[in-house]
């Protein structure tokens, strides 16, 4: 979840560019018309850096900003080069300080085209600030530059501050469903510490393909505020991992714990065909022929028949594996004896799916 914690812009911050441009006089005729003053060009100047964020994670302060795409007077921004970030440390205190007396020193300048050691996520810029301190509080605002090195006017502020982190959650467990996986999980074992404005806030899930790859966003776009999430919309048959952070508000900065251990869900197709329609049964030269109704579903891998016999009618499984037709014939069946049949519809899950049975009908074989 990115913080959205913002501090009002740069204050006396100004820029002053001014471009005087020389005409040269190509002829002169004594008739010729009156000269006028030379006309400086558009100055074309980023627009400011927008929806700078941050998240504060155990091994760093991960800046996240957004790449502007126009300059201050509307027109395309065509030849961005780069951003300077700048910032500001000193211990941490509830009340911030006068903004008019942080002295900024700049902490990197990033080519935007070869960003190291920034990242780019589409049009998401990430920087990883590694030298931060628990009990400190930090000012960042960056400036983009353009390839004729005018820079932009100054972006937000924001202020983050810095405190022991919580342990990660405890005994995260999963379960698969069909295309949705339900999650669960116990708090830290060392709850937010009293006084100093410490506040718990929730928990980020994080969610990847692959064991090793853990994603740079959560899952949820807002922190959970239970100890249980239900991940919906996931591809069955297909392996997810998952990993749990505890968050905790500190002087007004999200902070995030380390990640738990990982656990893994297979969601999978859970839900059976409906139950097969139009049973028939008719005595035949060879045996008893049935015949049903196709079912509608697109995995479906075919049919069931159980038969039972008279006097019981215990059913027993004629198919154990489905057939795909709509038409059975029993030859093993005793002339003058009864039989009743019963239908199912079994899908090509990898845990295959059976329907309820179908209605039962009945038959006598004839003498």
């Amino acid at each position: 979840m990115l913080n959205l914690i913002r501090i009002q812009n740069l204050k006396h911050l100004s820029w002053i560019i001014i471009a005087v441009f020389s005409g040269l006089l190509l002829s002169f005729f004594p008739a010729c018309g009156k000269k006028t003053a030379p006309v400086p060009p558009n100055l074309i100047i980023p627009e400011p850096v927008g929806q700078l964020d941050f998240l504060s994670r155990p091994e760093a302060i991960f800046l996240v900003w957004s790449v502007p795409d126009k300059n201050v007077d509307g027109s395309p921004l065509k030849d961005l080069k780069g951003f300077q970030v700048y910032r500001h440390s000193e211990a941490a205190l509830v009340v911030p300080p006068d903004l008019s007396s942080l002295k900024f020193e700049k902490l990197a300048t990033i080519d935007y085209e070869f960003p190291n050691p920034a990242r780019t996520e589409g049009k998401k810029v990430i920087l990883a600030d590694k030298n931060v301190f628990p009990g400190q509080q930090y000012f960042y605002f960056l400036r983009a530059f353009s390839r004729r090195g005018y820079q932009s006017p100054p972006s937000i502020i924001i202020r983050v501050n810095r405190a022991q982190p919580l342990s990660p959650p405890r005994d995260l467990a999963g379960s698969p469903g069909d295309r949705w996986a339900q999650l669960s999980w116990q708090p830290p074992e060392n709850p937010a510490s009293p006084g100093s404005e410490i506040i718990p806030v929730g928990y980020n899930l994080y969610r990847s393909g692959e064991k090793e790859n853990v994603p740079f966003l959560p899952a949820n776009p807002e922190p959970i505020t239970r100890t249980g999430y239900t991940d919906l919309g996931l591809e069955n048959n297909r392996t997810y991992y998952y990993r749990i952070s505890a968050l905790e508000k500190v002087n007004g900065s999200l902070n995030e714990s380390p990640l738990s251990a990982p656990v893994s869900v297979l969601p999978e197709d859970r839900i059976p065909p409906l139950p097969p329609q139009g049973l028939t049964a008719v005595p035949a030269q060879s045996g008893v022929e049935l015949r049903w109704d196709p079912n509608a579903e697109k995995d479906l891998a075919g049919y069931r028949v159980y038969r039972g016999k008279d006097p019981e009618f215990k059913m027993e499984n004629l198919t154990p594996a489905p057939i795909p037709e709509t038409k059975y014939l029993d030859r093993n069946v005793i002339r003058g004896k009864s039989y009743r049949y019963q239908l199912t519809a079994v899908d090509s899950a990898p845990t295959p799916n059976e329907s309820e049975a179908s209605e039962p009908v009945t038959l006598r074989v004839p003498r």
